[in-house]
Parts: structure tokens; sequence; C-alpha cells
């Protein structure tokens, strides 16, 4: 297929939801095939290309297309999983800033992260909107696609927040104990379910968390009792 196409944006503001029923059906209307170029929860600029399509569209078919999104000047959507993502990611930051220093508000919000990327973790990442053509049959069947979303991708998301929880507690034991577990877990996970590509990420990401360990933990305690949970998890493992 080739997107030769763009459709610009007609508006700013947060793109909180894509009604993919009603994108397909226009699409399917229209015969041709699109990509949104924008994810769910993420802030669009006017003027810029939002759509890529297969052929060129008239007003009146952008007018269509333009239905099929929900915008909001409000980033709280709750529906959006990289929202939650990113509101978790604020309130383990802002626990961790030298003003409030509660590492315990921080360690809860990690293992929320935690849910969020075993479930980001399992979902697919080809952004394929995928119908179903008939509900009744035994096994469901799904019309050809025709449209498909822009989505955030693992590696993207997992760099961000780890990025941002380590410059904020790298020299605290029990925080950086926490994100220790937490990319373990997603580890193990990618292990199990056979997903190399995430393995690589979880794996360059443990190696940058233990050199912020080693060259930030300063009293020696601290660090030699982060070496011991690094020495524990391998016997686990």
């Amino acid at each position: 297929l080739q997107f030769n196409h763009n459709m610009l944006n007609k508006m700013s503001g947060y793109l909180e939801s894509v009604n993919n029923e009603l994108l397909h059906e226009i699409c399917e209307n229209l015969d041709l095939h699109c990509r949104v170029l924008y994810a769910e929860g993420t802030f669009v600029i006017e003027q810029t290309p939002l759509f890529e399509l297969t052929k060129e569209i008239d007003e009146e078919a952008e007018e269509l297309f333009i239905s099929t999104l929900t915008y909001s000047v409000n980033e709280l959507v709750k529906k959006e999983h990289i929202l939650g993502f990113k509101h978790i990611t604020e309130i383990a930051v802002k626990a961790m800033s030298p003003g409030i220093n509660d590492p315990g508000t921080a360690v809860v919000a990690i293992d929320y992260l935690t849910i969020l990327f075993l479930k980001k973790m399992a979902l697919p990442e080809t952004g394929a909107i995928k119908i179903v053509e008939d509900k009744e049959e035994e096994r469901e069947s799904f019309k050809p696609v025709r449209a498909w979303l822009k989505l955030i991708g693992f590696e993207d998301l997992i760099i961000y927040i780890v990025a941002s929880l380590r410059q904020y507690s790298k020299s605290d034991l029990i925080v950086m104990s926490k994100i220790f577990l937490m990319l373990k877990s997603l580890q193990i996970s990618a292990i199990k379910t056979g997903k190399k590509e995430h393995q690589k990420v979880i794996d360059k990401q443990i190696k940058i968390l233990i050199a912020d360990a080693e060259s930030n933990l300063q009293n020696p305690a601290d660090l030699q009792q982060f070496k011991q949970l690094l020495s524990d998890s391998k016997n686990q493992a």
C-alpha cells in the first residue's frame, strides 16, 4: 500500500480517542486505506498532517474523517493507557522531588507502572484497526484492515519513563531497588512470552540503572544492599 496523500489536522488539542468502527466504515465507503499519525492522548497541532491516505479526498470526505476523532483540551483521559503511564510517572517524580521526598508514594506508583507495562507488552504494536465481521459465528472473523493507528511503542515508553524516574531517585536505595524489581518483572515476562525485542530493551535499561546506582548510591551499605538485590535476582532467575 502507498500512503501518498496527507490530510491536515483542523484544530489543536489533545486527541482523546478515535472511533475505530466509524473510521473503518468511512475507509470502506471511500475505497481507500488510512493511517492515523498521532497516538491517542497526544497533543496535535492545527495544520499538521493527521492522516495518511492511499488516495486524495475532497473537503466533504475530510469532514467525515474529522468526525471520527474526539479532541480534548484537558489531558486527563481516563481510558487512555498512555496517559495513565504519564500521570503515574508524574506522581512518582513529584514524590521524589527535593521539596517532597516521599519514596513511599514513588514505590506505590512504580507498582502501578509495572502493571501498565505488563499490559502494554501484551498488546500488538501494529496499530491495525480490526473490526469483527460476524459476531455470531463460533470463531470471530474480521473485516480486511482499512486503517492503522499511530501507537507509542514499548521501547520509547520505557526509555522515557525509566529515565524520568532515575533522574530524581538515583541516590535513593528504596526507589532504585523498586525500579530494578519492575524491570526484572518485565524481563521475566518478555522471556516467558518469547518477545526478544522487549527483552533487549529491558536488558539495556537494567544496565543503565545499575550504572546509575553504582555512581550515585554514596552510602557503602546502600550500594552493598543494592548489589545483594542484583545477586539474589540472578539466583532466582
